[in-house]
């Protein structure tokens, strides 16, 4: 009997652990903290970080990323930049996940553009056109973090 109890512990202890972690709960509302867009006719970048008031007219520029999860391996993704006095400018994308390390990166086909968290969400994509890199990305933490 003494070493049933010796044992207990030991047992309840084993039972609990081993578990495979939850997955993060993606789905939500992220604000933007950073947006970056190629420049003028295609050169650079230029980068705008949220929320951002225009020199020039002080009109407020803020930015949104609506999270839905569509399927266990795609994710749905709306992106708003909001324009104090004018209509919004919105964008989507619909990109495969892979889980990994706790975040789940995101994928255009066979190119992984970005990560996503329970916090936090990055996406950066660039492309090649002629001897120009076009760079667009979006950095956004989860709203009320």
């Amino acid at each position: 009997m003494k070493r049933l109890l010796y044992c207990l512990p030991l047992l309840t202890l084993l039972a609990c652990g081993g578990g495979v972690d939850p997955e993060p709960e993606i789905a939500g509302t992220y604000e933007m903290t950073q947006y970056t867009t190629p420049g003028a006719n295609g050169i650079g970048t230029v980068t705008y970080n949220f929320p951002y008031t225009n020199p020039q007219n002080n009109q407020v520029y803020t930015g949104s990323v609506k999270i839905a999860r569509n399927a266990d391996n795609r994710v749905g993704i709306v992106y708003i930049i909001g324009i104090q006095g004018r209509t919004p400018l919105s964008d989507s994308l619909n990109l495969s996940l892979r889980l990994g390390g706790g975040k789940f990166e995101m994928y255009d086909g066979a190119n992984r553009v970005g990560t996503i968290d329970e916090t936090t969400f990055n996406y950066d994509s660039r492309t090649e056109i002629g001897t120009n890199t076009l760079q667009f990305s979006i950095k956004a933490k989860r709203a009320g973090m």
